[in-house]
């Protein structure tokens, strides 16, 4: 009877090692990645999913690696099975929906990233860049709400500002654009692109001298156009 005990405590000390090992193989591969080794890390991850095929984050993690890495099927294969582990872990639909936005599925990224926002209403970076996507599909109204939101939870946003102004200069919206881009200067004074697409968005009003001071603040801060619209329009 003792033996069957020692068995039974052994089998159990080797389960419980593998578990623990899977953990220690997760956690050398985060090491990995915080010196951007991120091939070292995906070897990693790799030994921790052969001893333990249930682990969450050694596929969420090697997934991370993968996109990092441009691999972004292989990425998309890991999220999966994360998501598939853990169904309500909202971090993983969003970094899955980013993904699909980096190869322009911008319908399937809006599916993840809306599931991440249900999962946790307050996402702020999941409302920002479903934005970007609803804006890449010439969804200008989706868009403004979801800069919109990302405002009401960081009103120092200077890229939601940023954003919401461009889409509202491609409504033809152009003195909503200039006031998001006061903004977005006002937080960011050395914000080049800001400076470029508000002078344009005065131009398209015929403020031409205003315009073109916001051309020459472009140029000064190496905006590689900006010279340009000088001659076109200010010469």
């Amino acid at each position: 009877m003792k033996k069957v005990v020692s068995i039974i405590l052994a089998v159990f000390s080797l389960v419980n090692c593998f578990s623990q090992s899977s953990e220690e193989y997760c956690k050398k591969a985060v090491d990995k990645e915080r010196i951007l080794d991120h091939k070292g890390a995906i070897a990693e991850y790799n030994r921790a999913i052969q001893l333990s095929t249930s682990n969450v984050n050694a596929y969420y993690g090697r997934a991370l690696c993968k996109d990092k890495l441009q691999d972004y099927k292989g990425a998309m294969t890991d999220y999966n099975k994360a998501i598939q582990l853990d169904p309500k872990n909202a971090q993983v639909y969003y970094n899955r929906g980013v993904c699909m936005d980096k190869q322009k599925d911008y319908k399937g990224a809006i599916e993840d990233l809306t599931k991440a926002i249900e999962l946790n209403p307050k996402y702020e970076d999941a409302y920002y860049n479903r934005g970007i996507c609803r804006d890449e599909l010439h969804d200008y109204l989706a868009a403004i709400e979801d800069y919109n939101k990302v405002i009401k939870l960081d009103r120092k946003n200077e890229l939601a500002y940023y954003n919401r102004g461009i889409c509202k200069a491609k409504m033809e919206d152009n003195r909503g654009a200039i006031a998001d881009l006061d903004i977005a200067i006002s937080l960011n004074p050395k914000y080049v692109q800001a400076y470029f697409i508000r002078g344009l968005c005065k131009n398209a009003l015929g403020y031409r001298d205003s315009g073109c001071m916001d051309f020459s603040k472009a140029g000064d801060l190496g905006h590689d156009d900006a010279f340009s619209m000088i001659k076109k329009y200010c010469n």
